[in-house]
């Protein structure tokens, strides 16, 4: 018998660990705005946002788990 996947734990900038389902809405998007700008060439990175150090060097799974945790979880937000 397998047992289930962990959950996926978004480790912040100052280091706290936290499960998307305890994130603020606003947070679910500025981390998928951060990953996008941390990712995509220049030309498509949407201007105005900080620049933070390590991102680049996430391993390209832990960037993939967080998207589809962040995304699934803004999907069961009603305050959007």
């Amino acid at each position: 018998m397998t047992s289930p996947a962990a959950p996926f734990i978004w480790t912040t900038q100052e280091g706290q660990q936290i499960r998307p389902r305890d994130m603020e809405t606003r947070h679910l998007f500025y981390s998928l705005r951060m990953i996008f700008n941390h990712t995509a060439p220049a030309a498509y990175q949407i201007a105005g946002c900080r620049r933070y150090a390590g991102p680049e060097a996430w391993p390209i799974t832990y960037r993939r788990a967080a998207v589809v945790a962040l995304v699934a979880e803004l999907k069961n937000r009603s305050d959007l």
